[in-house]
């Protein structure tokens, strides 16, 4: 089934999400009593959702033969912890999972892909949040493969592992995420490392001092941009040892500029979509709906809904134009300045980028423009290329990228 034909299935439970009764309003879906921000990065609550056995985790991955990278039985946690929204202090959570091994321990951050903004059966709607993960296996409404996968397995090889929602799902479910705009994605992934940190304290987890990020298509784009954060306006109290982002948009400004002068149709063109929602409005461009779109656009679930696979169908021509050769309109302006992430900066630890050279959601060229620049600047940067699509690679991925931080700095205990 196309990206396309997955939207069109499943944007109608929407409308029913929209009938859903609300929440009283002194508390938050599950029933958590309302929060109020104080500090970024403050931990302001944590439950226990779950313990799970190496061989729980294992037999919740059948999609991969994982059993002998499982060590530890893992405790579950969800947090909940202060952060910031369009400018403005939000309580946001995330996953903690805690393996049952000697310290110290090491830190590891997963950052999640697409997840759209309603249940979805495939592992990429709104219950896959990785605060909801209850410790089970794939449900017909909460794949959670990425949790089960990505973050768990993690947690049972060693790593003290945490795992932000971002804004937009689970507690702040009432909002819009923010989807793509990596300057959002990484403020909030960098107050989750700290607030995870905080737990540890409080469990009396020691860890030592190496940080490693990863994540997959919209999280790697988060992974990388977290790690540009990291290195330009944390280093006086966090340091990245090494980041693995995963076929993630990393050069947004060549990759809007080939979405929008694109002449056929673009299967993807839903999500690409709501990143151009989503940067207009986050940004503060705020270009007025009727100059970008040929349809009305009021919201995330508008910006979703495309008439067309086609960008000449969906955007004004004007707003188009901004994106012609040797042309830089207000939009690719701003993108170029704000999310481009592939030069500009010398990551402060390893790099080791990850892409299939068939990927048609997010372009291999992602991956291969950021090495090339990042290369140029110094970095201690590699790539990883596959032959696969988007997700074709995902378990070579895992094992190559667990070896390399192994490799760099030795296995966990």
């Amino acid at each position: 089934m196309t990206c396309a034909e997955r939207l069109a299935a499943v944007l109608s439970v929407s409308l029913l999400a929209a009938c859903a009764p609300t929440a009283p309003d002194d508390v938050v879906g599950g029933g958590v009593p309302k929060l109020e921000p104080s500090e970024r990065g403050d931990l302001l609550r944590h439950e226990k959702a779950a313990t799970l056995t190496g061989e729980q985790i294992a037999a919740n991955v059948p999609e991969y033969e994982l059993a002998e990278l499982v060590r530890y039985d893992v405790d579950v946690y969800r947090v909940y912890y202060s952060s910031v929204y369009k400018g403005t202090p939000e309580v946001l959570s995330g996953l903690v999972m805690v393996p049952r091994a000697a310290g110290p321990l090491s830190h590891y951050q997963y950052h999640h892909g697409t997840m759209l903004p309603f249940p979805s059966s495939d592992g990429e709607g709104s219950l896959d949040a990785p605060s909801l993960y209850d410790g089970s296996g794939p449900k017909d409404d909460a794949n959670q493969l990425e949790t089960r996968f990505l973050v768990a397995v993690p947690a049972s090889h060693g790593y003290f592992v945490s795992a932000p929602d971002y804004a937009g799902y689970n507690i702040t479910s009432d909002l819009e995420h923010t989807y793509a705009y990596h300057p959002e994605l990484a403020a909030v992934s960098v107050d989750m490392i700290l607030a995870a940190q905080t737990l540890a304290e409080q469990l009396d987890v020691t860890l030592n001092d190496r940080l490693f990020l990863a994540g997959w298509s919209e999280g790697g784009g988060a992974t990388l941009a977290t790690h540009k954060l990291i290195t330009e306006e944390h280093s006086d109290r966090l340091a990245v040892t090494a980041s693995a982002p995963f076929a993630g948009p990393y050069h947004m400004s060549r990759f809007y500029r080939e979405i929008m002068t694109a002449e056929g149709e673009l299967d993807s063109l839903a999500i690409y979509n709501w990143a151009v929602y989503s940067a207009n409005t986050l940004s503060g461009l705020n270009i007025p709906a009727e100059e970008i779109w040929r349809y009305p656009v009021a919201g995330a679930l508008d910006a979703l809904s495309v008439p067309s696979q086609r960008p000449t169908e969906v955007y004004q021509r004007g707003f188009l134009d901004g994106f012609a050769e040797g042309v830089e309109g207000d939009f690719l302006a701003m993108v170029a300045e704000r999310q481009d992430l592939h030069e500009g900066w010398t990551p402060r630890g390893k790099v080791f980028l990850h892409s299939g050279e068939q990927d048609d959601i997010v372009p291999y060229y992602n991956s291969v423009d950021t090495y090339t620049a990042l290369l140029a600047a110094d970095a201690d940067v590699v790539l990883r290329t596959y032959a696969g699509d988007h997700y074709s690679p995902a378990e070579s991925y895992f094992r190559t990228m667990m070896s390399d931080f192994e490799e760099l700095l030795g296995p966990p205990p």
